[in-house]
C-alpha cells in the first residue's frame, strides 16, 4: 500500500528547472530535449512521462538522472484531481470504470461546451497517445515517409488549430487545445528533422564508386525534395568536379564537407537552426555536387517556415489591444509568411482580422475569402467576414455570411449576436424612413 501511496505523489510532483542551469551541459537525444523543455513548473510528473515521446522507464530515469545532477527540482505537489487520477487509483479497478472502449474518461466530456462532444472526444483520443513515440502521434507507420509525415501533419493541425475555436466557450479544452496543437508542430519537426539519417540508414551499405557524389554520413534518394532537373544539374556538376579536380583535393573537400554537415546536425538537435543552415551552406560549398546537403537545407527551411508560422500567429494573438504601429508590424510580418504559404486558413483569417483592425477594409476582405473557402466549416471565419462586409456597407453580403455561420454552429454567440444587431438596424432604418 504505502509503494503505491508513494507510485501516485510521484505522479503528482511538479517539476521545475533550476534557474541559471544551462542545460548544454547535458548530451540529449532529440526525445529527450523535448522532453526537458516540457518541465515549466506546472505540469506533473506523470504527464511529463506521457507526452515525452520515449517509453515510461526511459523518460522516468531521465528525470531522476536530471533530479541527481541538479537540472531540475521539485517545487510542488498537487492532489489527484488536477492530474486527473481518480480518488480511488490506490485500488486496482477503479481507473476503467468511467472510461469508454476507447479508454476516454467521459467524466471529462462537456455537452454543456461550445465544442461539440465529437471533437472533445478527439481531443482525449489524442491526450491519450501522447505516451508513445513521433509516429504515433501523427497517427502515422513508423517506416512512413515525407509525404506522408507531412499529409498527417496538416491534417491534424487543421483539425486542432486554436483559431478553429476562437471565441467559443471550451472550457478545460481552451489550455488543452494549445497544447497539442504545439504536441504535433514538436513531433512533425522531430520526424523530418529525423528523416536524412533516415535515409542514410536504409540507403545501399556498399562504398562509393568512382564516379558517383561522395556521401559520407548523409545519403540521399530520388524520392526527396529536390526535382528532377535540380538532380541532373547536381549530377553533371558531380562528372566535371571527378574529372577536373585531382582526387587528394576532392577528398580535402569531402572530409570538410561532412565536418560542417555534422555540425549542422549537432546545431539542429540543440534547436540552433540558423546555425544549422550557415553549417549546411559551407557543406553545399565544400561539395555542391553532394545531393543530400542540399535536399536537407531544404527540409531545414520548410521547418523553420513551419515554426515561423507558430511563432507570428502566438505573437498577433492579442491584436486586439495593438497600436496601431505593433498593428503594422504585426500585418508584415504575418505578409510575410502568406507568401511562403498563401493557402494557409489560419493565417489568412489572423491577417484579415489585423488588417480590418487596420481599417485596410479591401485586403481583409480578400484575406477572410480565402479563410472562408479553404475552410468553410470554420464558423468563425464566416462571421470575420460578414464583419468586413458590415464595414464596407455591405449589409446582404454580411447577412449572407452570418447565417452561413449558424448553419455550422446554431449556437454561436458571436454570429447570432451580430445578425441580430444588423436586422434590428435594419428595422430600425425602415421605421426611421418611415416616418420622415
Amino acid at each position: 500500500m504505502s509503494r503505491e501511496r508513494d507510485d501516485v505523489q510521484r505522479a503528482a510532483e511538479i517539476l521545475s528547472v533550476i534557474p541559471g542551469f544551462d542545460s548544454s551541459r547535458l548530451v540529449l537525444s532529440p526525445e529527450e530535449g523535448f522532453l526537458l523543455s516540457r518541465i515549466d513548473g506546472v505540469t506533473p510528473w506523470r504527464l511529463l512521462v506521457e507526452m515525452s515521446g520515449v517509453d515510461a522507464a526511459h523518460a522516468e530515469q531521465c528525470l531522476d538522472a536530471w533530479l541527481v545532477a541538479g537540472a531540475i527540482e521539485t517545487v510542488a505537489g498537487t492532489d489527484s484531481n488536477s492530474i486527473h487520477l481518480d480518488p480511488s487509483s490506490t485500488a486496482p479497478t477503479a481507473p476503467t470504470e468511467r472510461r469508454d472502449a476507447a479508454g476516454i474518461d467521459l467524466s471529462l466530456v462537456d455537452p454543456s461546451l461550445e465544442i461539440d462532444v465529437k471533437t472533445q472526444k478527439r481531443i482525449l483520443e489524442f491526450e491519450a497517445r501522447q505516451g508513445g513515440g513521433y509516429h504515433h502521434r501523427l497517427g502515422i507507420d513508423p517506416g512512413a515517409d515525407i509525404r506522408t509525415i507531412k499529409k498527417a501533419y496538416f491534417k491534424l493541425s487543421r483539425e486542432f488549430h486554436p483559431d478553429r475555436f476562437f471565441r467559443c466557450d471550451l472550457g478545460p479544452y481552451s489550455e488543452r487545445l494549445p497544447l497539442i496543437f504545439k504536441t504535433i508542430l514538436e513531433a512533425y519537426d522531430a520526424l523530418l528533422r529525423a528523416c536524412p539519417a533516415d535515409s542514410a540508414e536504409s540507403g545501399s551499405s556498399t562504398g562509393r564508386r568512382e564516379g558517383d557524389p561522395p556521401r559520407g554520413g548523409a545519403q540521399w534518394n530520388e524520392s526527396q525534395t529536390l526535382d528532377r532537373s535540380e538532380f541532373e544539374k547536381i549530377a553533371r556538376l558531380g562528372q566535371r568536379t571527378l574529372h577536373n579536380v585531382p582526387r587528394s583535393v576532392r577528398d580535402e573537400r569531402h572530409q570538410k564537407a561532412e565536418e560542417f554537415f555534422e555540425a549542422s546536425r549537432l546545431s539542429e538537435r540543440e534547436g540552433r537552426l540558423e546555425e544549422a543552415s550557415t553549417s549546411l551552406r559551407l557543406a553545399i560549398r565544400f561539395e555542391p555536387e553532394n545531393l543530400a546537403y542540399r535536399s536537407a537545407l531544404k527540409d531545414l527551411k520548410n521547418r523553420k517556415e513551419e515554426l515561423s508560422v507558430h511563432d507570428v500567429l502566438d505573437a498577433s494573438k492579442s491584436y486586439l489591444s495593438m497600436n496601431p504601429d505593433e498593428l503594422g508590424r504585426t500585418m508584415k510580418a504575418l505578409e510575410e509568411i502568406l507568401g511562403l504559404r498563401p493557402q494557409d486558413s489560419g493565417l489568412n483569417h489572423r491577417a484579415a482580422c489585423v488588417a480590418l483592425a487596420l481599417n485596410q477594409l479591401n485586403r481583409a476582405r480578400s484575406l477572410a475569402e480565402i479563410a472562408a473557402e479553404q475552410s468553410p466549416e470554420v464558423v468563425h471565419y464566416h462571421t470575420t467576414l460578414g464583419r468586413i462586409h458590415l464595414a464596407q456597407g455591405h449589409t446582404g453580403h454580411a447577412k449572407r455570411e452570418f447565417e452561413l455561420a449558424l448553419e455550422f454552429a446554431p449556437q454561436d454567440a458571436d454570429a447570432r449576436r451580430e445578425l441580430a444587431n444588423l436586422l434590428r438596424s435594419g428595422r430600425e432604418a425602415y421605421v426611421g424612413g418611415s416616418r420622415g
